[in-house]
């Protein structure tokens, strides 16, 4: 329920919870094949807080506020909305300022020094990048999120590489010189 001037406004909304993103192990690990092609895409996994911003709006279609929530929480706690107010809003506000934009519920890595976790990236003091999209009960696929990313200046994690299969035959393209000598070390113990 809204509280606008006064008037009680009813919303009826269906946020989606939000499943924790698991590091790669071996357990967690696995490929889909398709016919004869598939292609996996590994990007930047970042570690820090995962916000869902969803939007209030009145009876009439204007924007009233755009709600970050957490995991297991309806609105996110006090010191996480501190830190997200540190971080430049002017392209999500300019994405919620249409209306036909306010059902999608963008989701962000809040990450940074000031939210530190297992890993600490000394570069950014904070920052988010766009890790997901929901639209009423749907999960945006990946190439869905990287044209709303492009076409609204957000930006998402760093691709690693891909990994394609064609024909029984798997090709991994775009290993960065970090990642390469553990896949040589996977490949030479098998």
């Amino acid at each position: 329920e809204v509280v606008k001037e006064g008037y009680h406004i009813t919303q009826h909304r269906f946020i989606r919870g939000m499943p924790k993103q698991h590091y790669y192990d071996k357990e967690n690990w696995s490929l889909r094949e398709n016919d004869n092609f598939t292609s996996h895409s590994c990007y930047e996994k970042l570690d820090g807080t995962c916000l869902m911003l969803y939007t209030l709006y009145d009876e009439d279609d204007n924007l009233i506020e755009i709600v970050p929530r957490t995991r297991g929480m309806a609105v996110a706690a006090n010191h996480i909305i501190d830190m997200f107010k540190l971080v430049d809003q002017a392209r999500i506000r300019e994405f919620y300022k249409y209306p036909h934009n306010y059902d999608y519920v963008l989701m962000f890595e809040l990450y940074g020094i000031l939210n530190r976790h297992e890993i600490t990236y000394y570069r950014y003091y904070i920052d988010i990048k766009l890790t997901g999209i929901t639209l009423e009960r749907d999960v945006l696929d990946k190439n869905d999120v990287l044209r709303i990313a492009y076409n609204n200046h957000f930006t998402v994690p760093d691709l690693l590489f891909e990994i394609c299969c064609f024909e029984g035959k798997w090709h991994i393209h775009g290993m960065p010189s970090r990642i390469y000598p553990y896949y040589w070390y996977e490949e030479s113990i098998k």
